[in-house]
This record gives structure tokens, sequence and C-alpha cells, in this order.
């Protein structure tokens, strides 16, 4: 009775340790989907005000030739590029990136639901595609996409 009553307790503190194994794994998923979320929301955020400016950019050369008009706009664009690589190579590095078809449906919802520019929704397809590309070596030169971001399929009008 003795021998039955140790089993007994041991099978109870393995099932308790499974529960427990089992909810931190999703505590983990949870915080895994947050980080992601925010390294997302801030590569997003960063390709859409770089965006902006170089639409500004264009713009303003229609009205003048003096790079000095838009030289403010041409700075934080690059700035912004830079910190978009850098959360994309984060997101690459530090993430599961198996969440990330979810966190993008949250956030493209969150984006409509607030009524942000199109482009800025747009910008998560873009943002898709440079992970995919960052995963598979092919890191994002901030010189091509300062000369190319207009013109990538994702964000043209």
């Amino acid at each position: 009775m003795s021998l039955q009553q140790k089993v007994n307790d041991a099978e109870r503190r393995d099932n308790t340790a499974n529960f427990e194994i089992e909810k931190n794994k999703k505590r983990i998923v949870v915080a895994e989907q947050r980080l992601l979320e925010s390294l997302t929301r801030v590569a997003d955020y960063n390709l859409f005000s770089a965006w902006r400016n170089l639409k500004i950019i264009e713009k303003k050369r229609k009205v003048s030739s003096n790079p000095q008009i838009w030289q403010v706009n041409e700075i934080e664009a690059k700035n912004m590029l830079r910190e978009y690589r850098r959360y994309v190579i984060q997101i690459v590095d530090d993430t599961d990136y198996t969440l990330f078809p979810e966190v993008k449906d949250k956030l493209t919802r969150w984006l409509k639901d607030n009524n942000v520019s199109n482009q800025q929704i747009k910008g998560l397809d873009l943002l898709e595609r440079h992970i995919n590309e960052v995963r598979n070596g092919q890191y994002i030169q901030v010189d091509s996409l300062y000369n190319n971001l207009l013109d990538e399929p994702e964000m043209r009008n």
C-alpha cells in the first residue's frame, strides 16, 4: 500500500510538472509573438516613413533642382531605411519566423481598422519579402532600397 502511494504521488508530481511545462511553453509563444509584433511594427513604420520622405523628395524635385530643398527628407529617409534594415535582421535573428504570418495578419487588421495609410499596410508585404531574403542570406542594401523603394512592386500605388 505504501509503495502504491509512492507511485501515485510520483504520477501526480509528473502530471503537475507536465502541466507547468505546457503552461510555460504557451507563455513563451505569447512573449515571442509580442516581440515579433513590436519589431514588425517598428520596421514597418520605418519603411513607411522612408517611403513618405521619398515621395516628398519626388514632389520637391518637380519644383526645384536644388538638392538643399530636399536634403532633410533625404537624410531622414536614409536613416529610416538603416533602422528598417536593422529591424529586419533582428526579426530574422531573434524571433520565431513561423509566427510571422499570424502577427502580420493581426497588424494588417489593426492598421486597416485604424485607417492607416495603405502604403504602410503594403509595407508589411515588402517586409515579409525582405525577411525571407535575409533568411536566405541576401541582405538588404540601404542605398539600393533608397533608390528603388518607390518602384518596389509592393509599394507602388
